[in-house]
């Protein structure tokens, strides 16, 4: 992982990127090898996601009344749970960004020694519509890995109903990246692992720091006026190839994992709140749409 910007720039910078990098592999492939240029038609029309469900359990502890007889004064503390399901409730009626399958056509010019040759493009992508989030009892937070490919960012996404595969990005709220210094690219430590070189597949168990921040009214409402978290903790992440019917559709894919986290926030009160537990990401599932 992972994140931030928001969701809507993000998607379409990444995808730009990738659309670019496609183009650019082409074009120095057609100046490598001119006398095998011919005109090229690429069409994907799958968008295949690896998708694990984020659970978070903490637990926020916020002063609570304050009693005095006159001479001595009594002070509590409350204890509030906040979970998937308060999360969810948090941001219910609020827009979210439905992510729905649409196709691109393009074409890029390859130089080649008999002329240029236009080489054509259908490419599958999410396309963002704002859409009001009706929470459910069912309702999930997911994690949509792009399979196949790391140049594009993971989504965090809700999926209302578990019998339904429709996802609405939830980026604008749930932000999660890793932690780092020096501006440095490799955030994570492996603890154990096995790489096989001839076959590039992995097997690794690794360990880093993860945010996770959260805002009732998106990323903008600063200072937070609603429910709001921004913890980060341990982290421990499994993460191996995946191979379907012998074929490997990517190289490396997380498996499960664990982040022990604790942080600052505040709830419906509006009150400071100091907050632990977990967040954990677990399952996986290959999906195309």
């Amino acid at each position: 992982m992972m994140f931030r910007m928001g969701a809507k720039a993000l998607y379409f910078r990444r995808e730009f990127k990738r659309v670019k990098l496609m183009g650019l592999s082409f074009l120095i492939l057609a100046a490598l090898f001119p006398a095998a240029q011919a005109q090229t038609n690429v069409t994907q029309t799958n968008l295949d996601y690896w998708v694990q469900e984020l659970k978070l359990s903490l637990t926020a502890t916020t002063n609570g009344p304050s009693t005095t007889n006159g001479i001595i004064a009594h002070t509590t503390t409350r204890a509030v749970r906040f979970d998937t399901q308060a999360l969810l409730q948090a941001i219910n009626g609020k827009t979210v960004m439905a992510l729905n399958k649409a196709l691109t056509n393009f074409s890029v010019v390859a130089p080649s020694h008999t002329g240029a040759v236009t080489n054509q493009y259908t490419l599958a992508y999410f396309a963002l519509a704002p859409a009001a989030f009706t929470n459910s009892t069912g309702a999930k937070i997911v994690i949509l890995g792009p399979l196949g490919s790391k140049n594009s960012a993971p989504i965090v996404a809700v999926r209302p109903n578990p019998a339904v595969a429709a996802y609405y990005s939830i980026d604008d709220y749930l932000r999660i990246s890793p932690v780092a210094f020096d501006a440095r690219t490799n955030e994570t430590a492996l603890t154990a692992g096995r790489i096989d070189i001839s076959h590039d597949l992995v097997s690794t168990r690794a360990t880093s720091i993860r945010r996770f921040i959260f805002n009732s009214n998106t990323a903008t409402n600063t200072p937070p006026t609603g429910a709001y978290f921004d913890v980060q903790g341990f982290t421990t992440e499994l993460e191996s190839s995946l191979i379907e019917k012998g074929q490997v559709i990517d190289v490396s894919v997380s498996r499960g994992a664990v982040s022990s986290v604790a942080g600052s926030g505040q709830f419906a009160t509006n009150s400071f709140s100091v907050l632990r537990g977990t967040i954990a990401l677990s399952g996986g599932k290959h999906e195309v749409q």
